[in-house]
């Protein structure tokens, strides 16, 4: 029997579902409430309790409509950047983990896939550029753990690149700027695409990001421009104890689409906000970009995008031949006309991209095109006609004296191990209980910064030390790199005493891949 490819897009804000059949792409409707137009479904659980004390989970639109916020969880993605979250359910009784939290919406979808789809499905999921491997590790567990059939896991920009067909064509060498501003990131890979006879070699030279996207705007809007028109209604409302932050989140988020998909220059709407008396709201264009301006946007994604060419010996922002666009913050105009700035109208022109116009049998639209291009892309892998090779985003460091201390810089070729060895303090691995805690940041961070949680750095994952293998009166030293598989290698070593010479001799050796540490 014939396999379907199934592409998963585990958004933030939404999910979205597409598969291929007779050479077409179809959104997976998620159930009777998604939106005819883009298949989405809001990314939101809510653990009901029905009339006989039963728990049940209910996903999209309707756990938005019901406004039972103690028992919903939105934006469960973001979560798996804090470590170790957790959020208390009063219907459950307990808290629930965000591993748990994602198999429960995993199982969701896989039960809507199974009734759907009868034969054999091979699935790719997606994340984001800037998540560590253990993000990576602990949403394709829950997957698996749903009953999924996982075989690739790939990074949103890259597979978003793969949505349109163009992507893989023509004979001569292309240089791609993948931009893709979803729900919480902003993820940026520069792709070069070559041929040998008819394979397609597709290398992912660099890879970018900030941890900054829709869900920002919108709390931006949130504070600088709805709070300041509204101020002694938000806190009548506080002194009533009503929570009217999601419920004005929601509005802003209409209001914002309505904005820019049906290209209007101000929109308005309206709501009671649980007091009885009727709220009007109002938002426009240039409220949007006031937003962005004060958060530093464009600074932010020109600083990261000139430190990704500089971390690039042989490649200039000149050498990109074309700039794609993918996720649904591309809508606002303010960024296509920020790249055009960045790139000049000759690589890409803001006036020329109209996002309403992509074709969606080909899969080819903004909102759904990471869920697309998985399932173009586990087509090509599995004809056997390309060949995939990345680069590492990012830099990796340690935790020191409760600081970000950078060991291995962003963009280094696989299999790259003259990282350098790093000497650590011994005290602080005795505090830690003999544990290095592996962290990764975003571009544009020093080489030593606090550890904070504001979502600039990552927290990866650690190594445990073997006491039995150090003299902890020693200095130990720890270098990173990674492997010809695409696997972090962590030595340790201590030096000693050969031929009279100090020498550093590794003596513990550790992986960390999708599998996990081995």
């Amino acid at each position: 029997m014939d396999k379907t490819f199934v592409g998963i897009d585990f958004g933030t804000c939404n999910l979205k579902v597409m598969y291929k059949k007779n050479n077409k792409f179809y959104e997976l409707k998620l159930h009777k409430e998604v939106n005819s137009l883009d298949g989405q479904t809001p990314n939101v659980i809510l653990y009901a309790k029905n009339s006989k004390g039963n728990i049940e989970h209910i996903i999209g639109k309707s756990a938005l409509k019901n406004e039972d916020y103690p028992n919903t969880i939105k934006y469960i993605k973001k979560k798996l950047q804090q470590q170790n979250w957790k959020g208390f359910i009063p219907n459950l009784g307990r808290d629930v983990e965000a591993a748990e939290v994602s198999k429960d919406i995993f199982k969701f979808i896989s039960k809507q896939l199974d009734e759907r789809i009868k034969n054999e499905k091979e699935i790719a999921i997606t994340m984001p550029v800037c998540f560590s491997e253990l993000q990576k590790q602990c949403l394709y567990d829950a997957a698996v753990a749903a009953g999924l059939n996982v075989k690739y896991v790939l990074s949103e920009s890259f597979a978003a690149a793969f949505s349109q067909e163009s992507f893989l064509a023509g004979e001569e060498n292309r240089l791609s700027l993948i931009f893709d501003l979803g729900g919480a990131t902003l993820d940026i890979s520069l792709v070069k695409i070559s041929r040998e006879g008819e394979d397609f070699i597709v290398e992912e030279m660099a890879s970018t990001g900030l941890a900054y996207g829709g869900t920002d705007i919108d709390e931006g809007i949130l504070a600088e421009i709805i709070m300041p028109q509204h101020a002694e209604l938000f806190k009548n409302l506080t002194d009533k104890g009503i929570d009217y932050r999601k419920k004005v989140i929601e509005i802003i988020i209409s209001m914002k689409e309505r904005l820019y998909e049906d290209e209007e220059d101000e929109c308005d709407d309206s709501d009671n906000l649980g007091d009885g008396n009727m709220t009007e709201f109002r938002l426009s264009r240039e409220d949007v970009v006031q937003v962005l301006e004060k958060h530093g946007v464009k600074e932010r994604i020109f600083t990261v995008l000139e430190e990704m060419f500089e971390s690039l010996p042989d490649i200039i922002k000149e050498d990109v031949t074309d700039v794609r666009l993918f996720g649904g913050g591309s809508y606002i105009d303010y960024f296509p006309k920020l790249l055009t700035e960045f790139f000049g109208a000759e690589v890409f022109d803001y006036e020329d991209f109209d996002p309403t116009s992509l074709d969606r049998n080909d899969g080819n639209q903004l909102k759904t095109a990471v869920a697309a291009g998985a399932v173009r892309y586990i087509t090509a892998k599995e004809n056997g006609n390309i060949k995939v090779i990345n680069r590492i985003p990012f830099h990796l460091g340690i935790k020191n004296n409760n600081r970000f201390k950078r060991i291995l810089d962003r963009n280094r070729v696989w299999g790259n191990s003259n990282t350098g060895w790093v000497k650590l303090n011994n005290q602080e691995v005795q505090q830690d209980g003999f544990v290095i805690n592996l962290y990764q940041t975003f571009a544009n961070m020093p080489k030593i910064v606090p550890l904070t949680d504001d979502g600039s750095i990552i927290y990866m994952g650690k190594i445990s030390l073997e006491k039995g293998l150090y003299d902890l009166q020693k200095p130990i030293f720890l270098k990173l790199f990674f492997d010809n598989q695409g696997e972090l290698e962590a030595h340790l070593a201590q030096a000693k005493l050969v031929d009279e010479e100090n020498q550093i001799v590794d003596v513990e050796v550790k992986k960390f891949g999708l599998g996990g540490w081995s």
